[in-house]
């Protein structure tokens, strides 16, 4: 099944922002996170919104969602 996947500039992963996932039924956000090599002490700095809507990472994906992923930042 596809998802589109879109993150802000500081998160690293190894697609595009914008890419187009074929990934497995059943993934929720961990797996995708995992799927994108981010470390496990860093995956609770990783908020997720799924549909526009925040989702917490055991959610699961379905079909067509649009999943953004952003870290925070800070400065000024």
């Amino acid at each position: 099944m596809k998802v589109t996947l879109e993150y802000v500039a500081m998160f690293k992963a190894p697609v595009r922002s914008g890419t187009e996932l074929d990934i497995s039924e059943g993934w929720t956000i961990i797996d995708l996170l995992e799927h994108l090599e981010v470390e496990e002490d860093h995956m609770h700095c990783v908020s997720a919104f799924v549909n526009e809507r925040k989702a917490p990472h055991a959610q699961t994906l379905y079909e067509g969602d649009h999943v953004f992923l952003a870290v925070p930042t800070s400065g000024g």
